[in-house]
């Protein structure tokens, strides 16, 4: 009862948990290679528990680890993303019509109060980048968590931090998409209408709609380096 978190943690959760913060803080960039003693010096433990960590972040989806190359942070490609986005439109709409069926008041209450939040900071100029993705990530994490389903959960919450990573790192600026007032708040309110038809092609358009404001603010960002 007396211990806090912290201190309740394995040498290996906690050394996950900084290497985690490193890249979402962007000191491991996406690509970048993590030789597993130079991550052990850094961080003042042993290559094993590093090498231990590296595995909890594979799961996590923010590390991939290549056998006989070592570890390295989650690459950005575009055939990457777009096979990402397919795969989140689809469970995405099944966690959905899922949640339509079973989601209760106080359910859609925390929910919409977690739709405002992201609502906010993408309305915000000011708001910051990675508080941004974060809080976009934990809203779809919650409603995937809704819907009771393991694999559902598992598969998005992997998915959705690797898009974390990229949008922490700017490789995705999320701050260039521009989205309708209460967009995030209108989806909350398709779940609560307990259609699961409807809920599941709201979350797919939804789903949909990010994945092309993000191409479309990946190209100009192109084009304006190639002019440069």
């Amino acid at each position: 009862m007396g211990f806090c978190f912290m201190e309740r943690m394995t040498s290996v959760e906690k050394s996950a948990m900084r290497i985690r913060d490193l890249i979402l803080q962007g000191k491991y960039i996406p690509g970048q290679l993590l030789p597993q003693r130079k991550v052990a010096v850094e961080l003042g433990v042993s290559p094993i528990v590093v090498r231990e960590s590296f595995r909890i972040l594979e799961q996590e989806g923010m590390v991939e680890c290549v056998p006989k190359w070592g570890a390295h942070v989650a690459s950005f490609q575009f055939d990457k993303l777009k096979e990402r986005y397919l795969l989140r439109e689809a469970l995405e709409g099944t966690a959905a019509r899922i949640v339509s069926e079973r989601i209760d008041a106080r359910q859609i209450s925390g929910l919409h109060e977690a739709a405002d939040n992201v609502d906010r900071l993408f309305a915000d100029p000011d708001s910051d980048v990675g508080e941004l993705g974060a809080t976009h990530s934990q809203f779809h994490n919650l409603i995937a968590e809704l819907s009771g389903c393991k694999e559902i959960v598992d598969f998005l919450r992997r998915i959705n931090n690797q898009q974390l990573v990229w949008i922490t790192s700017r490789i995705v600026n999320v701050k260039k998409v521009v989205q309708p007032p209460s967009w995030h708040r209108m989806l909350v309110d398709s779940l609560a209408g307990h259609d699961p038809d409807e809920a599941e092609k709201a979350m797919r358009l939804h789903v949909r709609k990010g994945f092309e404001d993000i191409i479309d603010s990946l190209e100009k960002d192109w084009r304006k380096s190639s002019v440069c």
